[in-house]
């Protein structure tokens, strides 16, 4: 992304093979390209869950290899 604010005047962004659309990189910030890019605002993007790690499920010890360690 910093390239493009950096280097470019213009960008067009295609989704799914649409035309989405075409701005002037000095009138976008990058919230809003990667909006246009992804379809949805940033923070629909990965909800944050408040959740503690549960027990542990499976727990491997040091693997070996065939013909010994």
């Amino acid at each position: 992304m910093k390239e493009i604010f950096e280097f470019c005047d213009d960008v067009t962004v295609f989704r799914d093979g649409q035309f989405i659309a075409e701005r002037e990189v000095s009138s976008l910030d990058e919230d809003r390209l990667i909006e246009m890019m992804v379809g949805r605002k940033l923070e629909d993007q990965y909800p944050h869950l408040d959740k503690a790690p549960g027990a542990v499920r499976l727990k491997v010890g040091q693997p070996l290899r065939p013909g010994g360690g």
